[in-house]
């Protein structure tokens, strides 16, 4: 008996400790692959986990004389190991979520052009083969390359050629099929927006219905090119300055579709110096397009071609090499937001959102979901419109940038976090330079300086490169901000530390915060 119940504790002791091994190398291989903690960190956890192997094994296996102070040391190796099965499952589940959500977001997601084929709300056809005999409008200047594919995959449905009439541009595609001189037109869905925001084509989503949709994923997205475009060095995130393009886009799907760019704020960040400079740039920002060199547009028409486009026209706009983008939509923001638990910022006027209706105070509110998206999105209700959204958005963002710095905000609501930017989130910096970012924040710990800065213009009614024969309410740059943008940028760039004395030309921001 007394060597059966020494062979079943070897048994026990055995399984327990191939369990501590599978889930501690099953856990080494996960942080590995993550990549983002520090060589000395990675490499004292390594030790930490063999010695601790090692020490349970001793306790499990060692033979010693039976009494009190076997079945003590037997019993704590088995507590310590149960710990590390425990400890090595979840450091590998966790930590796994984050390795697939890392690369999601940088790899895998992708930005998808929604085309549509549209008729009257009115109209008989019901599916669309029923529009085998219908012209088509098209035009063939403005995103022609997926209206040719959306043609294609109709004549293949309909087993027939498509008849199309072409036009100059949407709006005159548009007003014919109001005049009923075509029986559909074919439309990239990112210019609803467009036309709905013109009083002429308000009511186009109310007249008008969906017959059919054609969704073309962009694996490559075609590079706009920069004035001073040169080829780019070998650059490391964690030495050498860089500019990010954060973008929010223009939808509430549950993944990111082409459309307006209504977040366009610039990073300038400098990792030796720990600074980061935040400019914000009007939505309706009167530019240069790089989509059609030479021609004026709304900052915010340019995302309906691309996030390049948009990276490229605001490169253009402050002569500076725009390095990498991450892009949220507004779907995405609303669950982040709620995921961390909200944000709390400073409202200096009280107002009444003009779409949702939500009331704001003056004082600290918490944002957090619908309440948070619609306060990043109000401009109607201030006197000088989108500037002062513009300094609310960046007040948000230095308020997440300071609920993140909690670890007990990724601690608590870490899968809900995850799950709200898979999608929904996306950035062309690689897993490796992610990585590289992390790794020096983690083995420095340092404080960030975060100082932000917006340029502005004065409002007027001009004519778009998008909405050629019509009217729109644009923005015309104030040169001496877009001046100072560029100054502050080079300064940041330089390695200089910003001061409140350097965000004098708008003194009504809140020009600076500290963060680890």
């Amino acid at each position: 008996m007394e060597k059966l119940k020494k062979k079943k504790w070897l048994i026990f002791g055995v399984v327990l400790l191939i369990l501590q091994v599978a889930t501690s190398v099953l856990a080494i291989v996960q942080l590995y692959l993550l990549n983002m903690l520090p060589n000395t960190i990675f490499a004292a956890l390594v030790a930490v986990l063999v010695f601790l192997l090692i020490l349970d094994g001793a306790m499990l296996l060692l033979k010693g004389k039976k009494g009190k102070l076997l079945y003590t040391r037997r019993g704590v190796g088995t507590f310590i190991c149960i710990c590390m099965v425990a400890a090595g499952s979840m450091i590998t589940f966790y930590v796994g979520n984050l390795n697939h959500t890392v690369s999601a977001i940088s790899t895998d997601s992708k930005v998808s052009n929604v085309i549509a084929v549209y008729v009257q709300a009115d109209d008989e056809a019901q599916e669309i083969g029923d529009t085998r005999n219908y012209t088509y409008g098209i035009t063939e200047e403005y995103d022609y390359s997926n209206t040719e594919k959306t043609l294609e995959a109709l004549g293949t449905l309909n087993g027939s050629e498509i008849i199309t009439s072409t036009y100059q541009n949407v709006d005159d595609m548009v007003d014919a099929l109001y005049r009923k001189e075509v029986g559909a037109i074919i439309l990239n869905k990112a210019y609803v927006s467009i036309l709905t925001d013109e009083e002429k084509y308000a009511n186009f989503e109310e007249q008008m219905r969906v017959l059919y949709e054609y969704e073309i994923v962009e694996e490559e997205e075609q590079k706009e090119t920069l004035v001073q475009d040169e080829p780019e060095a070998p650059r490391s995130v964690a030495k050498d300055p860089f500019i990010i393009y954060v973008s929010g886009s223009d939808t509430r799907s549950l993944s990111l579709q082409t459309s307006r760019s209504d977040v366009n704020l610039l990073a300038a960040v400098n990792p030796v110096t720990k600074q980061v400079l935040l400019i914000n740039t009007p939505r309706d920002y009167y530019i240069n397009t790089a989509k059609a060199p030479g021609q004026l547009d709304k900052l915010t028409h340019c995302g309906i071609y691309g996030i390049d486009c948009s990276m490229a026209s605001l490169g253009n706009l402050y002569q500076e090499e725009i390095n990498y983008y991450m892009q949220i939509n507004f779907e995405g923001f609303r669950e982040f937001t709620t995921a961390i638990g909200g944000v709390s910022v400073y409202n200096e006027k009280s107002f009444v959102s003009y779409k949702d209706n939500y009331h704001y105070p003056v004082g600290q509110v918490l944002l957090s979901g619908d309440y948070a998206l619609s306060y990043v999105r109000e401009r109607k209700s201030f006197a000088d419109g989108d500037n002062q959204r513009g300094r609310n958005q960046m007040k948000v963002v230095k308020a997440i940038i300071e609920k993140m710095k909690d670890s007990s905000t990724l601690l608590t609501n870490y899968t809900d976090i995850l799950a709200s930017l898979e999608g929904m989130f996306v950035t062309n910096m690689t897993t490796t330079e992610m990585s590289e970012l992390v790794k020096m924040q983690l083995s420095d710990m340092a404080e960030w300086n975060v100082n932000s800065f917006s340029v502005t213009g004065t409002g007027a009614s001009k004519t778009t490169y998008t909405m050629p024969s019509k009217r729109s309410y644009v923005t015309i740059p104030d040169t001496a901000t877009v001046t100072k943008a560029q100054e502050l940028i080079d300064k940041v760039f330089a390695g200089d530390v910003l001061t409140e004395a350097d965000m004098e030309l708008n003194v009504n921001m809140d020009s600076s915060v500290n963060t680890s």
